[in-house]
């Protein structure tokens, strides 16, 4: 008789939502990490494209892009999408100074740092924001770095981290998010009183998508486009260019800038990219 939790065929132990949470509630003050950990690469999108980073994802996020077919899919679904074996196989706790000197050694070793260039830390998941007072301890431990926090825009982030800069991509209609899940403009709206944030709107829609674009920069800021970043929605080459011409037609309209996948180009369709 095999015990609850445990897939038979010789496949991996995965634990149940029950075992999960009393192993978090163990350890409330750790980092939940995804499968893809600690990776050095360069930043594909937005302010600082190309420039070396040391990624760490974490687990877990409060919406679901694309699930149950509605909306495009996630990249990043398994941190996640709980029917995704990778969720159980992979994610772990780790204490926070353990998060900090994996953080220091794959920047030590990374194969893009330049001697010069200045230590550069993602956060992303995931949903970090969920993950926040745990991201506001492990900031004394990286002195000196630049960090930046991917967050999707439903979360507050609390004061200590406005010295990070904050990438914010809020969800739109054709992410699959129901509106009352995916807009919380308490959030958007400090996040825009961060000295150093931008929102990136992923276009899937062109019409529909820009429309929404329009009418919710126009409650966040009054219509501010300085700090807005268009990019396109894809997980291959081929789709991406498609989605450049329309891109650019839009930003003219809007007056914002325009940011790519990178890593796709650079690197295919890969985790830990």
């Amino acid at each position: 008789m095999s015990r609850p939790g445990v897939v038979e065929l010789g496949m991996p132990y995965i634990p149940t939502d029950v075992e999960r949470a009393a192993t978090l509630a163990r350890h409330p003050d750790d980092f939940r990490v995804s499968g893809d950990g600690v990776f050095a690469t360069l930043q594909g999108e937005g302010l600082t494209a190309g420039a070396p980073v040391v990624f760490l994802r974490l687990n877990d996020c409060n919406l679901h892009c694309g699930k149950d077919g509605v909306g495009w899919r996630c990249d990043t679904d398994y941190t996640w999408d709980k029917t995704m074996p990778e969720y159980w196989r992979e994610s772990r706790v780790v204490p926070v100074e353990d998060a900090a000197a994996d953080l220091q050694a794959a920047w030590t070793a990374s194969p893009f740092r330049l001697p010069d260039s200045n230590p550069r830390a993602v956060i992303s998941g995931g949903e970090p924001m969920l993950q926040r007072r745990q991201i506001v301890r492990l900031l004394p431990h990286l002195p000196g770095w630049d960090v930046e926090i991917e967050t999707n825009g439903t979360i507050v982030p609390p004061d200590e981290l406005r010295v990070c800069q904050i990438n914010c991509s809020p969800k739109l209609a054709s992410s699959g998010n129901d509106l009352r899940a995916r807009r919380r403009l308490d959030a958007l709206r400090a996040i825009d009183g961060f000295p150093n944030h931008v929102f990136k709107f992923v276009i899937a829609e062109p019409e529909p998508d820009l429309a929404e674009v329009r009418e919710l920069m126009e409650q966040v800021n009054g219509g501010d486009y300085e700090r807005v970043l268009l990019m396109g929605e894809g997980r291959d080459p081929g789709s991406l260019e498609e989605r450049h011409p329309g891109l650019v037609a839009f930003a003219g309209e809007l007056g914002c800038g325009i940011t790519d996948r990178n890593h796709v180009f650079w690197f295919g369709d890969r985790r830990r990219t």
